[in-house]
């Protein structure tokens, strides 16, 4: 009887699963039922909030189509239909929950205005309407879509002022305003909620007034572009405590002070042209280790050239022209190497020009017209290999042309105009210049026969030989008319007067960094 007494406990143990009393059985049966429904009740609301978002997004690109007046490539016209998924739409890009993350309808050349309805674009991350015709305001609204990271409205007709609205976008990474018509003063609040901003893009505009000096606030600021506004004041000391800044360029604007120095030791381009800027050149730029582009481009510096900047062994582009720098080209910027554009004209240099020029491997470009530059010009710059331009008109330079200019077939533009240069030409002066178009040798003392050999220039389009021509014999093959002024020979332009020169062969600037 012990026995099977023990064998029954030990299989109600085994099963014991199937002996729970019935009212245990019950309220597991309940919190099933309760589970089911939670669930059923959670995806029903996705559903809506889904259906509901669509809605919204679909509706807000349709009003920004209705607001597009002109669209002379079509995609907006024929694509745009109800009739297709938004997803689907050229320049929409969407989640996997089929909201609007992106919007990138730019160069389409589009006239018309932006809807404020775009606002309600709420999970969209880009906003890319860039290199279009769009005119009026920017919507505030906008500034309301805490997902948005890049904001792109740059080159359009854009006009009004900067939304005054106090921005509250923590994940706003770029703003790209630049080449519209805006105006006014930026807000002093702007900057205030705005800390992981690294690009700031409002160049070419008609801003004016002081720059907020909140702007050190975006301490993840890596390149900053007012270019060719109206800004006045001093620039920002609190700019110094910007230590990511990359790119700084505050050019043609109406500006005082330089900050850039030791914290700076990232910035690769410091572009400060036509800002008004005085004094002498601030020798804290030698700080700047990383700098590849530095230009002080028609200003009122009149130092002589700080020796501190000839240690920026990263230095590609130099531009210093139009101030009113004194003394003598340091022959330390030898140590320049990576150096490709050197740009001192229209300054008050003086004595020679250093021999260690010669020693730039990469220059591409020199320009060391209107100076008071004196002596021969150097025979060690015709080494440098890659050299395209190289101007010293307007100085005091005297000697005869180097001959070892013979064998330069990268030069493209050769200006020796308005010296004293005397001699007579190389006879086989042009017999290894295949790539020159345009030689200026006016207003010097130059003498003999002039080179036949020019004929090898066959991509010349431009000499100048005024002054020079009484004394240049053998000339009349050119078969200039009787007031000497000008002619045609072999798609070659031939004139005695001073030309007119525009610099079209100057017109370079810098070309910023930008965000993919």
């Amino acid at each position: 009887m012990l026995l099977i007494d023990r064998a029954a406990d030990i299989h109600k143990q085994e099963d014991g699963c199937s002996h729970w009393p019935k009212s245990a059985m019950k309220m597991n049966l309940f919190l099933s039922i309760i589970m089911v429904f939670v669930v059923h009740c959670s995806i029903a609301a996705s559903v809506v909030v889904a259906v509901t978002n669509i809605t919204v997004d679909q509706q807000a690109l349709l009003t920004l189509k209705a607001h597009i007046t002109d669209d002379p490539n079509n995609p907006l016209l024929s694509n745009w239909s109800s009739n297709t998924f938004f997803c689907n739409w050229i320049g929409v890009t969407c989640d996997v929950r089929e909201t609007v993350t992106a919007l990138n309808i730019s160069h389409f050349d589009l006239r018309g205005t932006i809807p404020s309805q775009l606002g309600t674009l709420s999970t969209l991350q880009t906003l890319n309407l860039s290199n279009n015709q769009l005119s009026g305001t920017i919507p505030s609204s906008i500034f309301n879509i805490s997902s948005l990271q890049i904001l792109d409205l740059s080159n359009n007709q854009l006009s009004g002022s900067f939304p005054s609205i106090i921005f509250n976008m923590t994940s706003l990474q770029t703003i790209r305003l630049g080449k519209n018509s805006l105006s006014g003063e930026l807000p002093g609040n702007v900057f205030d909620n705005l800390p992981n901003l690294k690009f700031l893009h409002l160049s070419g505009n008609m801003f004016e007034g002081r720059i907020p000096s909140t702007i050190s606030k975006c301490k993840e600021l890596q390149l900053l572009n007012f270019r060719t506004n109206s800004f006045t004041g001093e620039i920002p000391r609190e700019i110094g405590n910007l230590t990511k800044l990359q790119e700084i360029n505050l050019g043609y604007n109406n500006l005082q002070g330089v900050t850039c120095g030791a914290r700076h030791r990232r910035v690769t381009a410091l572009e400060l042209s036509d800002t008004g800027l005085t004094g002498t050149g601030p020798p804290e730029m030698g700080n700047l280790s990383f700098l590849g582009w530095l230009s002080f481009h028609n200003n009122n510096f009149h130092s002589s050239l700080p020796e501190e900047f000839w240690n920026l062994g990263r230095l590609k582009y130099i531009r210093f022209g139009k101030n009113k720098f004194v003394g003598a080209i340091p022959s330390s910027l030898c140590y320049l190497s990576k150096l490709e554009i050197l740009d001192l004209y229209k300054n008050m240099l003086q004595g020679h020009i250093p021999e260690t020029i010669g020693n730039l491997p990469k220059l591409k470009r020199l320009y060391l017209d209107e100076n008071r530059l004196s002596g021969s010009i150097p025979s060690t710059i015709f080494n440098i290999s890659s050299l395209q331009v190289i101007d010293v008109s307007d100085n005091q330079l005297s000697g005869s042309i180097p001959s070892a200019i013979y064998n330069m077939s990268s030069l493209q533009t050769i200006d020796f105009s308005t010296n004293n240069l005397s001699g007579p030409l190389p006879s086989n002066m042009f017999s290894h210049l295949p790539s020159v178009q345009e030689l200026y040798l006016s207003c010097n003392q130059l003498f003999g026969p002039f080179p036949s050999n020019l004929f090898l220039c066959n991509k010349l389009i431009l000499l100048s030989v005024v002054l020079i021509i009484e004394h240049i014999t053998d000339f009349h093959r050119w078969n200039f008319t009787e007031d000497r002024r000008s002619c045609e020979f072999e798609g070659i332009k031939l004139t005695s007067k001073q030309p007119n020169r525009a610099y079209s062969y100057r017109d370079w600037e810098l070309d910023p960094v930008e965000d993919a």
